[in-house]
């Protein structure tokens, strides 16, 4: 699978009761499922397998774009407001409560706001924008 096409756009989450599911939703579920053999169904498919079985692990390709996807989540459903960040001056400060709200380092911190346009307004109008 490369890092790019119709497949790996499809790969998507869902909320669920146990928490967040990974997989493919569309009309590439079945080109998923056939490439990872994970129905059992035998078909001509070649395998290639990218999502993991029980007790295995996601390739690291995989492994980032899932991150990617959940922290995006996070910050599509967190309620920022103006008073979420006020009070901040230091580049130590805002990466501390970038820290506090999704877990991450600076370098995952600057990825995520790059990718939230709404988060970016209101650290916009506190001028912590520059410490990015």
């Amino acid at each position: 699978m490369e890092l790019e096409g119709d497949m790996l756009d499809s790969l998507k989450f869902k909320t669920t009761s146990e928490g967040i599911e990974i997989g493919f939703f569309n009309k590439e579920a079945a080109k998923a499922d056939g490439h990872n053999k994970l129905s059992g169904r035998s078909n001509k498919t070649p395998k290639r397998r990218f999502l993991p079985r029980t007790g295995q692990r996601y390739n690291p390709s995989i492994t980032e774009e899932i991150k990617r996807i959940a922290l995006d989540a996070i910050g599509d459903n967190q309620r920022f407001t103006k008073s979420t960040f006020q009070g901040i001056q230091t580049k130590s400060g805002l990466f501390s409560k970038l820290r506090d709200v999704f877990g991450t380092t600076p370098t995952e911190s600057k990825s995520v706001v790059s990718r939230n346009i709404k988060l970016q307004d209101i650290l916009k109008g506190f001028d912590l924008l520059r410490f990015l």
